[in-house]
């Protein structure tokens, strides 16, 4: 079976349109995301109808937590954007939307899946950037294959026949590639030992252009910093 997992759809409808076309367009019909649906971009309400409506299989990021926790700003207190944008978000969200962010799980683990936002240790807010990270998480690797995101920046890492995937980010790249970023897992690609076979591509990044220029509209529209559309077409 295929599976699609992405992550920091920010709310960021045009480039979520583009990715969700992608997979379709790729028969790919199970879907997951590794949260941050919302926060930086001006459509959070949007993005929850077009996943609820595509059956996308989510877990809650730290923004996402932010949004309807009104009382815990964590470490945006030195991040004015980030913390402009959430209060907004915070304003606009419909009751439904904050129903549905209320209801995520904070992890998803289902053969082969294992699925957080930050790490399984700490799935809102630990950052898996580095090899250093990946050791420290390993223990908590319960599944062959664990998807995860926070760092907008995709990255494959093999540790004693298990993977950590860093996803990247569909709606706010930050590898100096602003086209969104998921991934596929075939995990009927395997090797002899029963392993995922790597080689044969079982884990593929896929990149996807999206109109930049109407994402950064929509967040100058909305009041939001013009900092957060720009850096939308320098994919920082």
């Amino acid at each position: 079976m295929r599976h699609a997992v992405f992550s920091d759809v920010h709310a960021n409808l045009p480039a979520l349109e583009a990715v969700l076309r992608d997979i379709e367009a790729r028969g790919i019909e199970s879907k997951f995301c590794c949260g941050d649906i919302v926060g930086y971009g001006s459509s959070p309400n949007e993005c929850i109808d077009l996943l609820c409506e595509n059956d996308v299989q989510c877990v809650m990021g730290n923004h996402d937590y932010r949004a309807v926790n009104a009382e815990y700003d964590g470490d945006f207190e030195e991040n004015e954007m980030a913390r402009d944008a959430l209060a907004w978000t915070r304003r606009v969200l419909s009751d439904d939307s904050r129903e549905f962010i209320q209801g995520l799980p904070f992890e998803i683990c289902t053969d082969p899946l294992n699925i957080a936002h930050g790490s399984p240790r700490d799935p809102l807010f630990e950052y898996v950037h580095n090899w250093a990270k990946v050791f420290r998480i390993y223990p908590h690797l319960y599944a062959p294959v664990t998807f995860l995101g926070h760092t907008h920046q995709p990255a494959i890492y093999e540790i004693f026949r298990k993977l950590v995937v860093n996803v990247g980010s569909v709606g706010q790249p930050r590898d100096y590639d602003p086209r969104a970023a998921y991934v596929v897992l075939d995990d009927e690609v395997r090797k002899k030992d029963g392993f995922l076979d790597m080689d044969n591509g079982a884990v593929r990044v896929v990149r996807v252009e999206y109109p930049t220029a109407r994402a950064s509209s929509g967040i100058i529209r909305a009041g939001l910093n013009e900092y957060l559309g720009q850096r939308l077409s320098w994919g920082i």
